[in-house]
């Protein structure tokens, strides 16, 4: 679990634009989890991704929080922040894929 990065999401709605920080980025036996700051949480199945679906727990295990996503060095697999939310319903897609994006 890597806990303490602030993720920025957002997601206009009737034209302000709402921001999520994220609280911790965790993985479990099947899914990458993401829960922000006011308790909202993203489930992602590995099954979506062959490179972390087939991973051993300790490749899994071995990610790195970067500036617009998730790396996984081992696996030569990524991840972004954007997507992750656009596909539960947190956000927007954006040309740039910057609405969500990682501050220290």
């Amino acid at each position: 679990m890597k806990d303490g990065i602030v993720i920025s999401i957002n997601k206009q709605e009737d034209h302000i634009m709402k921001r999520f920080y994220i609280d911790k980025v965790w993985i479990d036996d099947t899914c990458l989890w993401i829960e922000t700051k006011d308790g909202r949480r993203v489930c992602t199945p590995f099954s979506k991704w062959k490179g972390l679906e087939n991973a051993t727990k300790a490749q899994r295990d071995d990610f790195i929080l970067g500036y617009t996503g998730i790396h996984w060095p081992s696996l030569d697999e990524d991840l972004g922040y954007e997507g992750l939310f656009v596909d539960a319903g947190l956000c927007e897609a954006t040309p740039e894929e910057c609405s969500v994006v990682c501050e220290p």
